[in-house]
């Protein structure tokens, strides 16, 4: 894999770009070291792409703060590791989950979201590597959090919270 490599975030500059099981393990260390428990390599090469792809390590402690995207789907294929995706109606009440483990006969490990619907991403096993797919270009300012959810800082009603998702 050649790319620029910022952090926590690896930046594709490359026409074909090839992931192997080495990357993973790369990845895998940053995500470690990073702030957020998490780390991720672009397949695309720029923000402004329609199409958004990339394959990111979360660990099990990493909170990815409940949000929505407005006009835009997102799709997740389980490369490793076991994770649950809940979903919130607008009061933040808990509508639907869906439990995701990398590919077993038994186990869904593939889903994709193509409505405004808050979603929680839990991490459940040690690691978990998705691809995920999204519509571009990205804007951060253009994810949405609700009131209800913990923001990143507030590591007591995280904990709370996920316990209460988890139930």
């Amino acid at each position: 894999m050649q790319s620029i490599d910022n952090s926590n975030t690896i930046y594709n500059d490359q026409n074909i770009i090839k992931i192997c099981s080495d990357d993973l393990k790369i990845l895998k260390k940053k995500a470690t070291e990073s702030k957020l428990k998490r780390a991720r390599i672009c397949l695309h090469k720029s923000l402004d792409e329609k199409v958004q792809e990339m394959i990111i390590v979360f660990c099990k402690e990493s909170y990815i703060r409940p949000h929505k995207h407005v006009n835009k789907s997102e799709s997740f294929h389980l490369i490793e590791g076991e994770l649950q995706v809940v979903f919130f109606d607008n009061e933040g009440k808990i509508i639907n989950k869906i439990n995701l483990s990398s590919y077993s006969k038994e186990k869904y490990f593939i889903y994709r979201l193509s409505s405004d619907c808050w979603h929680f991403v839990i991490p459940l096993s040690e690691y978990v590597i998705i691809h995920e797919t999204t519509q571009g270009p990205f804007r951060a300012e253009e994810a949405l959090f609700p009131s209800w959810a913990p923001g990143y800082d507030e590591n007591d009603k995280i904990s709370l919270f996920i316990k209460k998702c988890l139930e």
